[in-house]
C-alpha cells in the first residue's frame, strides 16, 4: 500500500507541476491534458507475474 500512496503522490506532484507551467505559460486554458493509467508494477507484487492482467497502452 505504501507504494502505491507513493505512486499517487508523485503522479499528483507531476500533473500538478505541469498544470502550473501551462497556467504561468498562459497555455492553461488552450490545453487539454489527458491521464491514463496502468498499475501494473503493483499487481505484479500481488500476482507474481507482470503478464498477470492483460492491459492496454497507448
Amino acid at each position: 500500500m505504501q507504494d502505491y500512496i507513493a505512486c499517487v503522490a508523485s503522479i499528483d506532484e507531476s500533473v500538478g507541476n505541469l498544470l502550473n507551467y501551462l497556467d504561468k505559460n498562459n497555455l492553461g486554458n488552450n490545453s487539454l491534458v489527458i491521464y491514463t493509467g496502468d498499475q501494473n508494477f503493483i499487481w505484479e507484487k500481488i500476482a507474481g507475474s507482470i503478464n498477470a492482467l492483460p492491459t492496454m497502452y497507448l
